[in-house]
């Protein structure tokens, strides 16, 4: 060991986990004066602060617990939306059911979390949803495949793409050729029969794909069609993981550590924020670098 470098401790800043609760308490505030409805603010109150206490968590404990942020705000806002609005809400917060709200011309909770969490709110924090609320993430954390096997998956992600236009097909053509309602008022919607067949069907394929590729992110690489708003927000972010190639020895840690497979230390040698649109910002790459070289940053490229 005579020479290696022992790097120093270096408390991590504070201020994204602030940085997220102020879009998130922003977001509720512009709903409120928009519906006038107090709910929305609170709900997104309560995920921001989810999200904020994830992000703290991270931040400030031993290096070897810092998963622990991620997994609890997975918990409090994967469970929370799953159950809260899914389950007892009764709406479909599957893609279907956004297409469904569309052609409705209703713009509910759906419509209101697809602009948040995958449409528009990425282009300021990124792919935060799918690190830190999914509720299909949250129980592909628990399969036994921890760490990505890193294998190439060559053409199969535009899977991903294919999943989304067939389920635009489908409830497109279920609308203007059998005549078909989806519903939007909550006693009568059909939205919980649609949120518990597409999250069975989505869970089934999480567990064979992660099974089939030893991976528990393999449906989120592979055939997740959400993917499709978000890659194009996430590559725009202003918030994005950044290195200091000073600090950084080329170790590998990062690449190896991330669950999506995102070259991360060939960013930071090039002196660039990691502008992979595959980041979901769990920063796992920030907790396993051995150097302390990676951080959040706020910016634009």
């Amino acid at each position: 060991m005579t020479g290696a470098r022992i790097p120093l401790a270096r408390p991590r800043p504070l201020w994204p986990a602030a940085y997220v609760l102020a879009f998130f308490l922003a977001v509720g505030l512009i709903v409120w004066a928009l519906d006038g409805s107090v709910g929305p603010a609170a709900f997104f109150g309560l995920v921001g602060l989810a999200t904020a206490g994830g992000f703290l968590i991270h931040a400030r404990v031993k290096w070897r617990h810092k998963t622990r942020g991620h997994k609890v705000s997975l918990a409090v806002i994967g469970l929370g939306l799953f159950l809260g609005a899914g389950v007892f809400g009764r709406q479909s917060f599957q893609l279907e059911g956004f297409f469904f709200y569309l052609l409705n011309g209703v713009m509910g909770g759906v419509v209101i979390h697809y602009l948040v969490a995958k449409i528009l709110g990425p282009l300021f924090i990124g792919r935060a949803y799918c690190g830190w609320g999914c509720w299909t993430w949250t129980v592909l954390e628990y399969l036994p495949f921890k760490k990505s096997p890193h294998r190439p998956l060559g053409r199969l992600p535009s899977l991903r793409l294919a999943h989304f236009f067939a389920s635009a097909a489908l409830v497109f053509g279920l609308w203007f050729l059998a005549g078909y309602r989806h519903g939007t008022e909550w006693r009568t919607t059909d939205g919980l029969w649609w949120f518990l067949g597409g999250n069975a069907i989505y869970f089934g394929a999480g567990v064979v794909l992660a099974f089939v590729f030893q991976d528990n992110r393999a449906f989120c690489k592979i055939l997740c069609p959400v993917t499709v708003f978000l890659r194009v927000g996430a590559r725009r972010s202003l918030l994005k993981i950044a290195g200091d190639p000073e600090r950084c020895t080329q170790c590998g840690a990062c690449d190896r550590s991330c669950p999506m497979d995102v070259p991360v230390m060939g960013f930071i040698s090039s002196s660039k924020r990691v502008l992979s649109p595959e980041c979901v910002l769990c920063q796992t790459c920030v907790a396993g670098c051995p150097e302390r070289a990676l951080d959040l940053s706020l910016g634009l490229d």
